[in-house]
């Protein structure tokens, strides 16, 4: 067997009949991995720290997972070191086009949802609350309004979804109360 590019800690992979090679991006010293450049994982497949299978949170089982038993395994930090005023950033995106292609969002189409699943004793696929960004009139180029939406799910037997129990429209309008309740027409206006 011939070993290509070999060096210390480098991870081979077969290349051919009876040939091997030592990829440069890709080394392992038995407790750090690093991987240089781009990395692509395929659709279907996903990346999970802290477990060996991919467990179903709510209304789906994502494909990449954080899974842990105490806050140090069990956190994601973004964080940001720069002398100037900008933040760290989280980025929901949201197209009614095909992988990759642009296509205009409508009024009311979700643009990001942060989802909160609690154990049920038999499974996590129960949802107690959500906030979700939603496209909240209309829109130009350069220029998409939009809303936050607050759901939590009642304490009571045969309710299983999040309710809407808070908006905040593009208009900075607060409306409390159930699902579907009209926000108050004055700026400004506060709707109980």
């Amino acid at each position: 067997i011939t070993l290509v590019g070999s060096k210390n800690n480098t991870i081979t992979t077969v290349t051919g009949a009876n040939a091997m090679i030592g990829e440069a991006n890709l080394t392992f010293d038995g407790s750090t991995l690093t991987v240089a450049g781009d990395q692509h994982i395929t659709n279907g497949n996903g990346l999970i720290m802290g477990h060996t299978a991919r467990v179903q949170v709510g209304w789906t089982t994502g494909e990449n997972q954080i899974l842990g038993t105490d806050d140090a395994d069990a956190n994601l930090s973004i964080t940001r070191y720069s002398a100037d005023n900008g933040p760290p950033n989280l980025f929901f995106g949201k197209s009614r086009g095909s992988l990759g292609a642009q296509a205009i969002v409508a009024d009311g189409d979700p643009l990001g949802r942060i989802s909160f699943a609690g154990s049920d004793g038999v499974d996590m696929r129960s949802v107690g609350a959500w906030i979700e960004a939603e496209v909240d009139g209309e829109f130009e180029a350069d220029n998409v309004s939009g809303r936050l939406v607050f759901a939590t799910t009642p304490d009571s037997s045969g309710v299983q979804d999040p309710i809407e129990r808070m908006r905040i429209d593009s208009a900075g309008r607060v409306d409390i109360g159930t699902a579907g309740a009209t926000v108050s027409s004055s700026a400004d206006g506060l709707v109980v």
